[in-house]
């Protein structure tokens, strides 16, 4: 085998390359999380994405937990009950909400967008309070006692911590 010989110059630039290449490296890698860390920048002062997350959690944190609860409770009595919503049904309310949306002067997709939902979120939502009306019936009352005696006669062990 033949040695090459590089020289000591053609070395130094090597490894002035090699540490300018991380440099770079390091600079665009600060940039990207500095981008996905910091979702705002009040007079010049960062907002951590960190905080902005446990706000969300302490604000909205206890509202998700017990809408998820609610509805988890709903879908498995429905299914203890073999209760299920038709397609037609769905989109006997879809129809309805559209016809509602005209109304407004928009269309379904503009008020879903208002209102933060997408159709997925509203078939869900229908489906879920189509449940509610077929097992516990269609007067506001009687739905939310017996939302309730779901909640109280259910095992639920919180992970949470609020």
């Amino acid at each position: 085998m033949k040695k090459v010989k590089i020289s000591k110059k053609a070395v130094k630039k090597l490894k002035a390359f090699k540490w300018l290449a991380v440099g770079l490296a390091l600079i665009g890698l600060l940039y990207y999380f500095k981008a996905n860390l910091v979702v705002a920048i009040v007079n010049g002062k960062p907002v951590w994405r960190v905080s902005y997350s446990q706000e969300i959690n302490k604000m909205a944190g206890k509202q998700a937990f017990e809408s998820l609860l609610v509805k988890t409770l709903i879908t498995q009595e429905a299914k203890k009950q073999k209760a299920f919503i038709s397609e037609e049904e769905i989109n006997n309310e879809i129809k309805q909400a559209e016809e509602y949306s005209q109304q407004q002067g928009m269309t379904l997709d503009q008020l879903l967008e208002l209102q933060g939902m997408k159709k997925e979120d509203l078939i869900n939502t229908i489906k879920l309070n189509k449940l509610v009306e077929k097992m516990a019936g269609t007067e506001s009352a009687k739905m939310q006692e017996w939302v309730m005696n779901l909640q109280t006669n259910a095992k639920i062990v919180k992970w949470l911590k609020n």
